[in-house]
């Protein structure tokens, strides 16, 4: 028999094409990929009832992998219209950007038929919402504390219709003082059963309009779900929903729970799962009309705006946000994928394990991608529930931080080699020496690491003063400056050598470049910083490092404009350190430097302090184990270790830092 009478439609469609994800590389080394998801409508023109059995998916251009057959068994009553939606991710089609389909023709056999229904349509990535382009994030970096993020699959969790670009995501984040990661709050076990709402991460977070809209729907007084839920087997976690039913049905879209509803530009997005009574009562939904009044507008809201606190209500069985875009009208609207910009992720893989970098080398990767106007990388179908990546809103990621002490000067150069394949470099280089006996010295190496974020920042070290002259001129004619500047005595040359961080300026440079000198004696230093005081400069680094019995200065300075008051100091003592940190601090200027050094049989200290910086946390003389804990503490207070220094004291090592958030 020829083909039914069948009329066919096809989503999600929008500018004439049917319309894919595109999606950022889960890894540096990943290749950009495409995700395509069909939904299709079938009008039975006939009075017979009908049977489609399997889609067959035709690309004549690009490459797509897998079979292109997709079994449906889908039965259609006479005049009837159903709609028919991949089953489930794995069964969408995944394909390199690079060669991606342009075309398709989809053809549905039908039972009893030998000619399909077949309809050819053009394809194309998704642009995002008319006259919005891509979404920001529903959240900012603000928003989260040290070491937390998002995190959820890059696959839909919802296996079609409407939904079938959703994401349920949750906020992940490090307990610092065992370094596991978890979705409860620092002290939580990430496999504690039973824990309550209040411990999850995501719980009371902000959630906020991803782009310029009107609010269409609100609900707000929907009862939260007092607890998550926690079962063995599926089928008690079936009766648990069950159970929760009388909390949300009888609400409009009540399994959203609390949730708003937003019309950017040409389709909806759902915001869904709040806390009861967060959303903002400034927000008014949308008053549709009626056949003797107008529609009335719903509030008008801007990108960012605050609209409510994530929770647990409706259809939920743990404190989490859902968001998805569909076409109006809500419900029966074709699905859209959402792109994303102003916002970084990550393979989780990269930061925890199981498979991570941490349990193979000991160290977390920071390999992070920046989203601009392209989809969440693709997740593991097979597991949509399970994050497989985190993501970082609004702001440049500087986590993880990673920080490596007293490494031996020859094993420096393998760990720098290998921090740069996980994705991170140095921020801060620091050099100390250990005298074990006459003509018998260790020189060690303390590093922070952070994201490379691909940053061009040129870093040396083990360079005389000839070579790093030459380095430095080299860099500064192709508009670099020093970072960061470091001397140290190399036991392994005998000679006093330098490292240094290099960086460019951004799109609002200094009235004036940072200067660097090196391998200066006293006198000289003390006449080049004061000619820089007097033009306006202040110090940044001030290195000073015991060549053969003689001290040797090296110091870097920024531009300021000479309204900083500058309180420099390259000798300071053991006793002396904390009474110049009191008066300064009296003084309302702020330690932003702080180097020991070994010289003459005793530890002695260069320390800047100037008015007008940030007033971090400084400890020094600290044992390893102290440092940790100090380390430890103030990540859970939300600073970040801002710079580092060891030294030789009472025969051994210590160790100071400065804190910043």
């Amino acid at each position: 028999m020829t083909a039914p009478s069948v009329t066919m439609t096809i989503q999600p469609y929008a500018n004439g094409k049917l319309v894919y994800l595109p999606m950022a590389p889960l890894t540096s080394s990943s290749k950009p990929k495409g995700r395509l998801m069909v939904e299709l409508t079938l009008i039975n023109n006939s009075g017979s009832t009908l049977t489609a059995t399997a889609a067959n998916f035709g690309f004549p251009t690009g490459t797509v992998a897998g079979t292109s057959i997709r079994p449906m068994m889908v039965q259609l009553d006479p005049f009837a219209t159903v709609t028919w939606s991949m089953p489930t991710t794995s069964s969408h089609f995944l394909f390199d950007l690079a060669t991606a389909p342009t075309t398709v023709t989809v053809s549905v056999f039908f039972a009893g038929f030998d000619d399909p229904v077949s309809i050819t349509v053009p394809v194309g990535p998704h642009t995002g919402p008319n006259a919005i382009g891509s979404y920001r994030f529903p959240s900012k970096a603000s928003d989260l504390a040290l070491g937390e993020f998002w995190q959820f699959n890059g696959c839909s969790h919802d296996p079609g219709y409407h939904q079938c670009f959703a994401y349920d995501m949750n906020v992940v984040g490090i307990q610092h003082g065992s370094d596991q990661y978890s979705i409860l709050t620092e002290g939580g076990d990430p496999f504690q059963l039973e824990a309550p709402n209040s411990d999850y991460r995501i719980f009371g977070k902000p959630v906020r309009a991803m782009a310029d809209g009107e609010i269409i729907e609100i609900i707000n007084d929907c009862t939260d779900n007092a607890a998550p839920l926690y079962a063995s087997t599926k089928e008690d976690m079936n009766k648990l929903i069950e159970a929760q039913k009388p909390n949300w049905n009888t609400y409009p879209n009540g399994e959203a729970g609390n949730h708003v509803i937003i019309q950017h530009g040409d389709e909806y997005a759902m915001y869904a799962h709040l806390q009861k009574g967060t959303i903002s009562s400034l927000l008014k939904p949308r008053t549709p009309a009626t056949k003797t009044t107008p529609a009335i507008p719903g509030t008008l809201v801007k990108a960012g705006q605050f609209l409510g606190k994530a929770g647990n209500s409706g259809n939920s069985t743990a404190p989490h946000l859902h968001i998805h875009s569909s076409q109006p009208p809500y419900g029966t609207g074709g699905p859209r994928p959402m792109l994303f910009t102003d916002a970084w992720t990550i393979d989780n893989d990269q930061v925890m394990g199981p498979g991570a970098p941490a349990k193979l080398g000991g160290d977390p990767g920071g390999s992070w991608t920046k989203l601009n106007g392209v989809g969440i990388p693709p997740g593991d179908s097979q597991q949509g529930h399970i994050g497989d990546v985190f993501l970082l809103p609004s702001a440049v990621p500087t986590w993880p931080e990673v920080v490596h002490f007293s490494v031996e000067e020859n094993d420096y150069q393998a760990l720098y080699d290998a921090m740069a394949k996980k994705g991170m470099s140095p921020t801060w280089i620091n050099t100390h020496t250990i005298e074990k006996g006459p003509l018998f010295f260790y020189t060690f190496f303390n590093v922070i690491f952070r994201p490379s974020l691909g940053a061009d920042q040129p870093a040396v070290h083990g360079v005389d003063a000839a070579a790093f002259s030459s380095i430095k001129n080299d860099l500064e004619k192709k508009g670099y400056h020093v970072k960061q500047l470091e001397s140290y005595f190399s036991m392994r040359h005998g000679m006093e050598l330098f490292a240094a961080i290099f960086a460019k300026y951004g799109p609002l440079p200094p009235r004036k470049p940072a200067q660097a000198y090196h391998g200066k004696t006293f006198s000289e230093h003390q006449t080049l910083a004061s000619s820089l005081t007097a033009g306006g400069f202040v110090p940044a680094n001030m290195s000073v490092v015991s060549v053969h019995g003689r001290l040797s200065y090296s110091g870097l300075w920024e531009y300021r404009g000479g309204s900083t008051s500058i309180d420099l100091e390259e000798h300071l003592t053991t006793a002396t350190l904390q009474d110049t940190f009191e008066r300064n601090f009296k003084a309302s200027r702020f330690q932003t430097y702080l180097k020991g050094y070994y010289h003459d049989g005793s530890t002695r200290y260069a320390a800047i302090f100037l008015s007008g910086a940030p007033n971090g946390k400084v400890r020094s003389d600290l044992r390893l184990g102290g440092f940790h804990t100090v380390l430890t503490d103030q990540r859970r207070g939300g600073k970040l270790l801002r710079s580092i220094t060891g030294y030789q004291l009472d025969g051994d090592g210590a160790y100071g830092g400065i804190w910043q958030a």
